[in-house]
C-alpha cells in the first residue's frame, strides 16, 4: 500500500511541477508536494478519474503488443537463392581460370607477353586512331576531299589475321 502511495505522490509531484513556472525554486516545489502528498485519498479519487477520461483505444494500444513480424515468401526463399549464388559464384571463378588460360594462350600466340601488355598497345592504338578519324574529318571539312583509308593495307598481324 505504501508503495502505490508513493507513486500516486509522484504522479501528483509530476502534475504540480507542470503548475509551477518554470523559474519556481526547489522550496517552492517542496511546498507543492507537501501540499499534496496530505490528501492521498483524494489523490486516488483524482488519478481514478483521470484513468477514466483516458479513451479506451488508448488503453487498449498500450497493453496490446504489436504482432510478431511475418516472414515473406520472398525472404523466406533467401537461404536456398544464397546457395545458389555460392555455386554460381564458384563456378564462375573456376570459368574465369580456365578462361584466363585461354586469353593468356591467345595473345602468346600473337607474340604479346601478357593480356595485359596486349590491352596496353590495345588501348594505344584505339586513341590513336579515334585522333586520325577526327583529323580525316576535319580534313575533308576544310577541304571537301576525303582521306584514302590506309589503315587496313599498313598491317598484318603476326597472328596471320588479315584485313
Amino acid at each position: 500500500m505504501d508503495f502505490l502511495y508513493q507513486t500516486i505522490n509522484v504522479a501528483i509531484f509530476e502534475k504540480s511541477e507542470k503548475k509551477c513556472s518554470r523559474k519556481a525554486t526547489i522550496q517552492e516545489q517542496r511546498a507543492a508536494i507537501k501540499g499534496t502528498a496530505t490528501t492521498s485519498k483524494s489523490a486516488i479519487k483524482q488519478m481514478d478519474a483521470e484513468q477514466k477520461s483516458i479513451p479506451a483505444e488508448i488503453k487498449r494500444s498500450e497493453t496490446e503488443r504489436t504482432p510478431e513480424p511475418q516472414l515473406s515468401v520472398l525472404a523466406a526463399k533467401y537461404p536456398r537463392l544464397k546457395e545458389i549464388d555460392n555455386r554460381l559464384k564458384e563456378q564462375n571463378k573456376a570459368i574465369l581460370g580456365r578462361e584466363k588460360k585461354r586469353l593468356s594462350s591467345i595473345v602468346r600466340e600473337c607474340k604479346f607477353d601478357s593480356v595485359q601488355a596486349f590491352y596496353k598497345e590495345f588501348n594505344a592504338a584505339k586513341k590513336e586512331s579515334m585522333d586520325y578519324e577526327a583529323a580525316c574529318a576535319e580534313y575533308e571539312k576544310i577541304y571537301g576531299e576525303k582521306v584514302a583509308d590506309t589503315r587496313r593495307e599498313k598491317w598484318k598481324d603476326d597472328c596471320g589475321y588479315a584485313p
